[in-house]
């Protein structure tokens, strides 16, 4: 069955709520040809290499050298340095005046206020980068980075220039709507102009997922949290909802089709090096969830236990996890003494490997956890992306190996964690479109992790609200 996705409607219905077009090139291709490396890969288009960071996507927030600057209470002192970065040029000390504080009580005072604690977050490093005179305020852009700034890079060249990972950066990118958390009723001229940005953004969100819905057609499983994300952009659309699921109804109906994952047998007795078959034989690429799962004793205690009582207490845990891991759907691709590392999406299912890598990771807590009786606790890191899949075989025995750097990113991010989380990296949190309920990690609770990555813990099974 072909499923066709429409903007149309989705694009109609925006601008009845008031959302203006964007200006894109409208054509796309139907079939592509992908290079092995994007014209402009997705992290070179901003090319600052600054310490600040501001981030208008989502929940407003501002970053030097990775980690979270506090932010001063006042919403319209926030909502000014956000204005101030997005606009990139210099503004008129009145305009603002009008536009934040249009009342009789001295608003430049109020300005003068809200520009000293603007200017306490964002110089430094020997950067003077708020620039003011007598009648003007500026920012130095080339001095900031803006996560706003590759969504527009992206959206100028449209997307039937763009290569598929270009897309599914974009779409990680645009994580949430714009300043959502900035919302100014009693600041007309601010709203206005911040719905406008919103809106266009949706637009760009809206192609951006019917580009890499068509682009994943013959992987439908990879591409339902698309198709999901596009539908919540317009969930009243009964023709998008009926594509959507009949696009869900493939992906289950390929995964019935496909042969169950077998447990990875372990090899029985060594083998001469002569008896292992080429080690190329049977590779792929495949786009996939990684799930890294480390069960720790709270008292570090299995440092100082005989092996042999480690192994009678840990073994029955590692069955349990092998167990759930198995009957999600995921593979097993290593395992250790305290720990497991599973592979989700190397077969199809009839959900997006994320949501069942993430809800095995619930159930394998809720599970373990217990049945230690509150002697050990799980952590967890979860990374989406793809990977090379190879099997080999030693004897009798086949052998899968996963390489690839979401396996090196979920493990890192579990073993960053401080205390017994599942988190799940950026990319994950995108790949699970809401899907799945998660929340911000606070940065002191993974501090090892790449300083410039947020993560997110995953705290319920059921769509975000």
């Amino acid at each position: 069955m072909t499923v066709e996705f429409s903007l149309r409607s989705v694009e109609t219905a925006l601008r009845s709520q008031g959302q203006r077009p964007i200006d894109m090139p409208e054509s796309r291709q139907e079939t592509r040809q992908e290079t092995t490396q994007a014209t402009t890969p997705i992290e070179r288009l901003d090319q600052t290499t600054a310490a600040l960071e501001i981030r208008v996507l989502g929940e407003f927030a501002v970053l030097r050298n990775g980690e979270p600057v506090e932010l001063p209470p006042s919403r319209k002192t926030r909502a000014l340095l956000a204005y101030l970065a997005v606009l990139e040029r210099s503004q008129q000390r009145e305009r603002l005046c009008r536009m934040f504080w249009d009342l009789p009580d001295d608003p430049r005072g109020a300005l003068r206020w809200s520009l000293t604690k603007i200017r306490a977050i964002v110089n430094g490093d020997g950067q003077d980068r708020l620039v003011t005179d007598r009648n003007s305020v500026a920012l130095r852009s080339q001095a900031i980075a803006l996560d706003l700034r590759p969504v527009k890079a992206l959206a100028m060249r449209g997307v039937a220039e763009l290569a598929t990972s270009e897309l599914e950066a974009g779409a990680a990118l645009l994580r949430g709507g714009f300043l959502e958390d900035l919302s100014l009723p009693r600041c007309p001229e601010f709203e206005a102009w911040r719905t406008s940005h919103h809106n266009e953004l949706d637009l760009i969100k809206a192609r951006f997922l019917q580009a890499l819905i068509e682009r994943l057609a013959g992987e439908p499983a990879r591409a339902l949290p698309y198709a999901h994300a596009l539908l919540a952009l317009h969930p009243k659309d009964a023709e998008l909802a009926a594509a959507v699921q009949a696009l869900a109804d493939r992906a289950r109906g390929e995964a019935v089709s496909m042969p169950f994952p077998q447990p990875t047998a372990a090899p029985v007795s060594p083998e001469p090096a002569i008896a292992v078959e080429s080690a190329a034989a049977d590779a792929e690429r495949k786009h996939v969830t990684v799930l890294s799962i480390e069960i720790v004793s709270p008292l570090h205690a299995f440092a100082s236990m005989d092996p042999e009582l480690v192994a009678q207490q840990m073994d029955p845990l590692l069955e349990s996890t092998i167990a759930i891991i198995e009957r999600h759907g995921g593979i097993i691709a290593a395992s250790a003494d305290t720990g497991v590392t599973a592979v989700f999406g190397a077969l199809p299912s009839g959900e997006h490997h994320a949501v069942v890598a993430c809800r095995a990771a619930l159930l394998l807590k809720a599970t373990i956890e217990p049945q230690s009786q509150g002697s050990v606790r799980l952590r967890a890191g979860l990374d989406t992306g793809e990977v090379m899949v190879r099997r080999r075989r030693h004897g009798a025995a086949e052998l899968i190996e996963v390489t690839g750097a979401a396996v090196r990113a979920a493990t890192r991010l579990a073993r960053s964690l401080r205390r017994g989380a599942l988190a799940a990296t950026e990319r994950t949190h995108a790949a699970v479109a809401g899907l799945v309920g998660m929340a911000r990690l606070a940065r002191a609770d993974f501090p090892g992790f790449d300083r410039d990555q947020r993560a997110y813990e995953l705290q319920s099974a059921d769509a975000q609200r």
